[in-house]
């Protein structure tokens, strides 16, 4: 396994060549597709590195390498590394990202290809993906309103069946929230997750009504 420390190595050359590289790189097209939206595949990017650095013509190169090492459950994980390097002699190992090992070679191939891409795009100051802030966002309102779906129905349960339970028991199944009957608003004012511990002690206190009355009928 390699070290991975941070390199604070003194590589006056070798920074003055990455600049040059940064002066003239283009931000690669982004040629795929994925359903968070487009980005730039691991072809577009190499293509975009070496295009800069013959342009800049200054002695870079780099090559890319994957080390193990075992993770705190004693199972295999591999990171990907990036060592530019300089004519001079000079050279920086940029490390990337990490991922599982596994027996899917298919599967390891395209983990292989994800960090390498992703790994790459780091050490170059690549933009490789689109900014999904907007569509982060975008799932974050459906999930809350999906939540607030689930709620009005639950509460809707509450609505219909708490009416069904004796008046004496009734404070009894309100104690599961830690609290007594809501005010103001009533159940409207319940969480979802609330609304979910609250249909479930119903449930509960109606099945044993149910049963009892099958026990005196059949006194």
């Amino acid at each position: 396994m390699m070290d991975q420390q941070l390199d604070q190595a003194s590589t006056p050359e070798l920074n003055k060549a990455l600049y040059d590289v940064q002066l003239v790189l283009k931000q690669p097209s982004k040629n795929k597709k994925a359903h968070y939206g487009s980005y730039a595949d691991f072809s577009a990017i190499d293509n975009t590195v070496r295009t800069a650095i013959k342009e800049a013509g200054n002695g870079i190169s780099y090559i890319q390498g994957i080390t193990d090492q075992m993770d705190s459950n004693g199972k295999t994980i591999h990171k990907i590394y990036t060592e530019i390097t300089h004519s001079s002699g000079e050279k920086k190992i940029v490390w990337g990202v990490t991922f599982p090992d596994d027996t899917n070679m298919q599967k390891q191939g395209a983990s292989i290809t994800y960090a390498k891409r992703i790994s790459l795009s780091l050490a170059f100051g690549i933009v490789a993906d689109e900014d999904d802030d907007g569509q982060s966002a975008s799932l974050l309102d459906e999930y809350k309103s999906e939540q607030e779906a689930k709620r009005v129905r639950v509460i809707a349960y509450l609505k219909d069946n708490m009416p069904l339970i004796d008046k004496s028991k009734s404070e009894r199944v309100y104690a599961v929230l830690g609290k007594k009957r809501p005010k103001g608003n009533g159940l409207d004012v319940l969480s979802y997750a609330q609304a979910l511990i609250l249909s479930g002690a119903v449930q509960l206190e109606l099945s044993d009504d149910l049963s009892g009355i099958g026990e005196e009928e059949a006194k």
